[in-house]
C-alpha cells in the first residue's frame, strides 16, 4: 500500500508553529561599487548627494550614509532597489536635467520660504549657477519657467534646511520606451 506524503507538522494541525525565516542573504548587494558611482557623480560641478537621492528616487540619507559611513563605518551593503536607482543617475540623465524646462512659480515659492528661512539671493545665485537677476527675477515672478535643475537644487536646499518640505513633483525620473534617452517626468502642482 502507498502511502500519501504528510505535510509537515508544523503545517498542520490547529496551532501552526512559526516557520524559520527565509534565506534573505541575496536581497543585498554590495555597497562598494554603488559608493564608488555616488562619488564620481558628486565629483562634478553642483552636485551634491541629495541631488543624487532626489533624482534616484531614494531617501537622502541613504547617499549621505554611503559617502560618509554609519558611525565611521563604511556602507557595505545596499538593497538592490536602490543599487538600481542609484545607478540609473549618469551624467546624461544630470545633462537632461539641465536642458528641460519645468513651471517655474513652485520653485520661485519654495525659494521664498527658504528666503525666509535665512538664506539670500547670493545664496541662491551660487547654488543654482544663476545670476543675481535671473534669480530676482525667477523669485518676483517674472519667468514663466526654469530648468528642471534649479528646481531639484532648490528641492535639495530644503532637504538639507529640513525646516521646508521639498517641491512636489520634481523627483520623478522617468526612462522612454527604448530605455536610451531619460526623459523627466512631471507630477503634481508642476505639470503643465
Amino acid at each position: 500500500m502507498e502511502t500519501a506524503s504528510r505535510p509537515p507538522a508544523a503545517i498542520t494541525g490547529p496551532f501552526r508553529t512559526r516557520q524559520p525565516f527565509p534565506d534573505r542573504s541575496h536581497d543585498w548587494v554590495d555597497a562598494a561599487p554603488f559608493t564608488a558611482h555616488l562619488r564620481f557623480l558628486t565629483a562634478l560641478p553642483q552636485v551634491s548627494p541629495e541631488v543624487v537621492a532626489l533624482l534616484a528616487g531614494v531617501a537622502p540619507r541613504v547617499t549621505r550614509r554611503m559617502l560618509t559611513g554609519d558611525g565611521g563605518r563604511p556602507l557595505r551593503r545596499i538593497s538592490p532597489e536602490t543599487a538600481g536607482r542609484l545607478y540609473a543617475v549618469t551624467p546624461a540623465v544630470l545633462a537632461e536635467c539641465r536642458r528641460r524646462m519645468v513651471p517655474a512659480a513652485p520653485v520661485a515659492a519654495r525659494m521664498q520660504q527658504l528666503l525666509a528661512a535665512g538664506w539670500s539671493v547670493a545664496d541662491w545665485s551660487g547654488r543654482t549657477q544663476l545670476d543675481s537677476a535671473a534669480v530676482e527675477a525667477l523669485l518676483a515672478g517674472l519667468t514663466q519657467s526654469c530648468s528642471y535643475w534649479t528646481a531639484l537644487q532648490v528641492r535639495a536646499a530644503a532637504v538639507e534646511v529640513r525646516s521646508v518640505v521639498g517641491v512636489e513633483g520634481v523627483d520623478q525620473l522617468e526612462r522612454l520606451p527604448d530605455q536610451s534617452t531619460p526623459r523627466i517626468r512631471v507630477l503634481g502642482p508642476l505639470a503643465a
